[in-house]
């Protein structure tokens, strides 16, 4: 099939066209072109994302924790993203891997009408597995098992410590749960692992907020 690139307004475009109003009608909020939150639970923003992998958009879902920092690249500054418009995935999911699900990406080089049967797909085969994981949870305890099956190696083979944001959120998640023994194994295994990669100010900062946290757990309904 010939390549015919969408331009980027163009997809943006067909993307509202297909998720705007659907979303919109669950609660969700269009922070940003291919970029949506709710928010349903205390300290829990929930997050459909269209990531870009190439050409084509993935389309994801997770969790955005109000608890767990995170590290901006080049400058390492240490932030929180507890609103809706900072949001990001602590806990990601997507229908990507060695056989990927139907519905999993949306294809931008083959036109427009090929955009939009794929767009279409996506709302139909991919949208109802992340309102599924959404609906599944009822409060912060029932993060854990969601955590424990992430944490599990992926179809590629990929272990927790080498995806160092879900790994981080894990041991925050375990802090704030009261976890501590448990969580303090965790955070020492990210410590480590990013040893060579961080500023020494930057895993002091990540200690002392995971002190902090661990010092005042939440109660957990």
């Amino acid at each position: 099939m010939a390549f015919d690139l969408c331009p980027p307004a163009l997809i943006d475009k067909v993307l509202a066209e297909t998720f705007d109003l659907p979303l919109a009608d669950l609660s969700f909020q269009k922070i940003r072109h291919r970029f949506y939150v709710r928010s349903r639970l205390p300290e829990v923003n929930e997050v459909i994302e269209f990531h870009r992998d190439r050409l084509d958009l993935n389309f994801t879902w997770g969790l955005s924790l109000n608890f767990v920092p995170h590290i901006t690249e080049g400058v390492e500054n240490v932030r929180w993203h507890r609103t809706q418009k900072s949001a990001r995935r602590d806990l990601s999911l997507s229908g990507f891997g060695k056989s990927p699900q139907l519905g999993w990406s949306v294809g931008t080089t083959q036109g427009e009408a090929f955009l939009r049967r794929s767009a279409e797909l996506t709302r139909t085969e991919m949208l109802p597995k992340a309102l599924a994981f959404f609906a599944s949870i009822r409060s912060l305890r029932d993060l854990l098992p969601k955590f424990r099956e992430a944490a599990q190696p992926n179809d590629w083979g990929w272990t927790l410590k080498m995806q160092p944001q879900l790994h981080l959120a894990y041991a925050f998640y375990l802090a704030k749960q009261g976890q501590a023994q448990e969580a303090e194994k965790m955070m020492s295994d990210w410590l480590t692992r990013n040893l060579d990669f961080l500023r020494p100010e930057t895993l002091e900062r990540i200690s002392d907020l995971f002190k902090q946290a661990t010092d005042s757990p939440f109660v957990l309904q």
